[in-house]
């Protein structure tokens, strides 16, 4: 009926992609003028057909409307249908210009369903939208009204870049996934707005338990290489307390509301740029390292920002505040730094209460360590009684229990501080302390501070060995603020380092006593002398701590026959001891003076002696758990000449 001259174009575009279905009714009105065909009008509804409306797009499936003819134009017009699981809304398919010599077709849809229906919709060729820019629809849900717009002329070479689009969507309920593991945007409430120029998404949600607000935009015809390609504008209120049980180290720095605006941008050349403002008025934040504590309802800012290329990331973090309750102390901060194979940071300024330095840090994974620190003073306070579980600490993977001192094989640090606070009231002064390291082996090693007593550390490259010594251990520890329980103690450390790398030492403590000392408390009272101690300090004459420390596990110190004497009482040692964890074994002697005069005797003595500084009668225990929370275990049993029963049973 449709005369084939009348828009040949069109009428090869409907032979190709209009089939199936059928027509109930057509009718047809033709003017001519003699054999010149001057006008014509044909109109017919049709059902159950399917339209193909771009070679490489699922075609709308079971279509019903109303096809109507015109001398210029072919109007196709729908109000039922369905297309890749998604419900036919509207459909308007209007073939134009059929009298001149090229013929173009505008297709509008309006279609709404799932989300991952939609997204794979807009995902096949030629607008491959969803797999552009990492959306994964199989990994989402929620619903969306879409309208697609499509213009593109009527020749047999299509080309892409010849379809003009336009796509306008609604998107409620959504839920995508974050390009972070196992995180989430849920609630989405999104507008979409996709042309051949540029993506445009504006909406709401929330992501890591938050409320946020997010604009993207995507320019798709980026003219220069400076040229910005991709924008993110974000603004969240962080609710960092919901956030712990996801990402267990906020606990230790931040509590309350975050609020944060900022923007990445994403440049044709493919470099990265991001610039964060982050209100920190209703959160409390907390620093244990320099001891800082921003109390919440007090002001704070922080500005973060970064520029990233294929193989360097440059950042700089600035931050300004006040902390305390009624007496505010203002803080700041100044950091800058290029993370990539090799590491730099800068501080330009860490200032609090108790902290003022500056310095620089340069690092290379299993490389080198360099670390630079000046100032007049830095608060250590804040790390005490903060030792992490040795439970938690055994439980990590193995790649991220790191021992400082054995993964970086060369080490170079300068630091210099008049004060360092462990305890407010007392500070360790004139500190100054140099660390060099090459091959593992160490060939500087330089401490010197002052308690109330100077404290001396010192490497002599030449002999390779270690010397320390400080006139009053328990003053020392006392301002490190490690315990008060140990009065007096002049103390010598002496150490040889090996070829290999690694230590052999000892330590040796003269003349100190122990206050209300809690385990030989508890082995006295299983001994059946408490009463003789009640209400005394401890006394000992001599501490002897021998110790290996070998390359590969720094942190670690291996103890082989330790032993402590008194007069009144004595206890020998020998185990593992590291920073999060105690593995320690040995006896308690009472009557120490006496009870180890029978390990001295001739020939016979080896049979009483438990040890260097062991004895015949005596308490056997074991030490676990971690330094801030020992589990001690004694043995009762083992209490009567641990030295023969030990050689007899063990």
């Amino acid at each position: 009926v449709w005369p084939v001259e009348t828009g040949p174009d069109a009428h090869r575009w409907v032979q190709d992609n209009l089939s199936e279905g059928f027509v109930e009714q057509a009718d047809f009105t033709l003017y001519f003028i003699g054999d010149e065909l001057v006008d014509l009008y044909g109109e017919m509804p049709v059902k159950n057909i399917q339209i193909r409306y771009l070679d490489e797009m699922t075609p709308v499936q079971g279509f019903s409307g109303f096809v109507k003819l015109y001398p210029d134009k072919l109007l196709i017009t729908g109000y039922q249908g369905n297309v890749m699981g998604l419900g036919l809304k509207s459909a308007v398919v209007d073939l134009i210009d059929l009298q001149d010599e090229t013929s173009y077709a505008k297709i509008k849809l309006s279609v709404e369903g799932p989300v991952q229906d939609a997204l794979k919709l807009i995902d096949e060729k030629p607008l491959e939208f969803s797999r552009m820019f990492g959306l994964k629809p199989d990994l989402t849900k929620g619903q969306a009204v879409v309208d697609v717009d499509l213009y593109f002329p009527l020749i047999d070479d299509l080309q892409t870049e010849q379809v003009l689009v336009d796509v306008q969507a609604q998107i409620k309920q959504a839920v995508f996934p974050l390009p972070v593991e196992n995180q989430y945007l849920t609630d989405g409430n999104f507008n979409l707005s996709v042309t051949n120029e540029k993506l445009i998404l504006n909406g709401t949600g929330v992501a890591f338990l938050s409320p946020v607000h997010l604009n993207w935009i995507e320019n798709f015809i980026p003219r220069k290489s400076d040229d910005i390609q991709s924008q993110y504008d974000i603004s969240m209120d962080m609710l960092t307390d919901k956030l712990k049980s996801e990402f267990p180290m906020m606990q230790d720095y931040f509590w309350g509301i975050i609020s944060i605006k900022g923007s990445i941008v994403k440049l044709h050349n493919n470099k990265l740029k991001g610039n964060f403002i982050c209100d920190l008025q209703d959160s409390e934040l907390k620093i244990k390292y320099i001891n800082l504590l921003k109390e919440r309802l007090t002001p704070a800012t922080a500005v973060f920002s970064f520029e990233n290329t294929q193989d360097k990331t440059l950042f700089n973090m600035e931050a300004n505040g006040l902390t305390g309750r009624t007496v505010y102390n203002p803080f700041s901060f100044l950091i800058q730094g290029e993370i990539g194979q090799d590491n730099f940071i800068s501080f330009e300024k860490i200032m609090t209460e108790n902290t003022s330095f500056s310095g620089e840090l340069n690092f290379k994974k299993d490389d080198f360590f360099n670390l630079t620190l000046q100032g007049k003073k830095i608060d250590f306070s804040g790390l005490q009684n903060k030792e992490e579980p040795i439970e938690d600490y055994l439980d990590r993977p193995e790649e991220n229990q790191v021992d400082f001192l054995s993964a970086f094989p060369q080490i170079d640090m300068n630091i210099n501080f008049d004060k360092i606070f462990f305890k407010k009231e007392t500070p360790i002064t004139q500190v100054k302390v140099i660390l060099k390291k090459e091959n593992n082996l160490w060939k500087t090693l330089s401490l010197n501070a002052v308690s109330s007593v100077p404290v001396e550390v010192k490497f002599d490259e030449e002999t390779q060995t270690l010397t320390g010594q400080t006139d009053d251990l328990g003053d020392l520890l006392t301002h490190m603020n490690i315990t008060d329980e140990i009065i007096g103690g002049s103390v010598l450390l002496t150490g040889q380092q090996l070829k290999q790398g690694g230590w052999d030492g000892n330590l040796s403590v003269e003349q100190f006593s122990l206050k209300e000392p809690g385990f030989f408390i508890q082995a006295m009272t299983i001994l059946g002398i408490i009463d003789a101690f009640r209400g005394q300090d401890l006394s000992f004459d001599k501490a002897e701590i021998p110790f290996k420390i070998n390359s590969e596990v720094s942190s670690e110190l291996i103890v082989s026959d330790g032993y402590m004497s008194g007069t009144s009482l004595g206890a020998t040692f020998n185990g593992q001891v590291m920073p999060t964890a105690l593995n320690l074994s040995g006896s308690v002697i009472p009557a120490y003076a006496i009870n180890s005069l029978l390990g001295k005797i001739p020939l016979i003595g080896a049979l009483f002696k438990d040890g260097e500084g062991g004895g015949l009668i005596g308490l056997k225990y074991n030490i676990t758990g971690s330094p801030s929370d020992p589990i001690v275990d004694f043995n009762p049993l083992k209490s009567i000449a641990p030295g023969i029963l030990g050689r007899l049973f063990n």
